[in-house]
């Protein structure tokens, strides 16, 4: 057994050894600041965090495919573009926007806000962005709990399945709202929306809670984390879901990070089947239209 995976059966040791490793990096134990790789774009991390550490220490070089997906489609020049489940933002501060493009972020974490918005204000769209603190969903609610993991902020939730249970937790209340709801008062063209939507298993309460806005554009593409193992704690049906997102859109996964898939088939278990053989595992792009994938570029198989 290697010494890095024996550090790695303990949280203590590795901890410590992403810290060292920051460290001989940035020659500091608490850097927050990273270029984002393959971006000319800043942005502050948490370095106390192991997923604060980890981009640090890659600069942020995970998620490839959806970072690929989300220049392509803003090359497009989208009038609105959602985030919802900022994070630390390396999608969302990723690319250059049009100046026309209004861009807004959500995140329901209150750790990471202040993170959030300094990468905000060193990005070269800052005015044209607007960040949002609250847990999305398909009501409005004046609290409900969330799961901070605070040992990997990617993973906290509103959902405590069995994985989180096991781990070290906060929970905290964060006011429940949706996307309808907080950009109501809001003007824009509506020609394209872009979106992601990546919440840890609360997507399904998230695109119930835009469906007027989903209406009101002409256009709509985006990709969304879809894992059915998050389903069953909030009982959500999954064909009832499945459902739902084919009479709304068409349905794509990745094949590799320049091929995608169209999935036909609606059944449960062949979707996930699917979904499962991807190169992108849980992540699968929506569309209004077959057009409007062709317009990224992207080969279909």
């Amino acid at each position: 057994m290697s010494v890095v995976r024996f550090i790695k059966r303990s949280h203590t040791l590795y901890n410590a050894y992403l810290s060292l490793r920051v460290f001989l990096k940035y020659k500091s134990f608490s850097p927050s600041k990273l270029k984002v790789t393959g971006s000319d774009n800043f942005i502050h991390t948490n370095p106390k965090e192991r997923r604060g550490k980890s981009l640090l220490m890659s600069n942020a070089s995970g998620q490839q495919w959806i970072k690929q997906f989300w220049l392509k489609a803003v090359d497009l020049n989208p009038n609105l573009v959602l985030d919802c489940g900022i994070n630390y933002g390396e999608i969302l501060f990723f690319p250059i926007y049009n100046k026309e493009t209004m861009v807004l972020g959500f995140e329901a974490d209150p750790t990471i806000i202040p993170l959030i918005l300094k990468s905000q204000n060193i990005h070269p769209n800052k005015d044209q962005m607007q960040v949002f603190h609250c847990l999305l969903s398909n009501k409005t609610e004046e609290e409900a709990s969330f799961y901070i993991k605070k040992n990997w902020s990617g993973g906290s939730s509103a959902i405590l399945d069995e994985s989180l249970k096991q781990t070290d937790l906060e929970e905290i209340k964060v006011q429940k709202d949706s996307i309808d709801n907080l950009i109501k008062d809001l003007h824009f063209s509506n020609d394209l929306l872009l979106f992601k939507i990546d919440v840890e298993g609360y997507e399904p309460f998230v695109i119930e809670g835009m469906e007027e806005t989903l209406a009101s554009f002409k256009n709509t593409i985006g990709t969304i984390e879809f894992n059915p193992e998050f389903f069953e704690p909030i009982d959500v049906e999954i064909q009832d879901y499945l459902d739902s997102l084919f009479n709304r859109f068409k349905v794509y996964i990745w094949k590799n990070e320049d091929t995608l898939s169209e999935i036909t088939s609606s059944s449960k278990e062949e979707f996930i089947r699917n979904l499962r053989n991807s190169y992108a595992n849980t992540d699968i792009i929506l569309a209004t239209s077959s057009e409007l994938v062709q317009r990224l570029g992207y080969k279909l198989a």
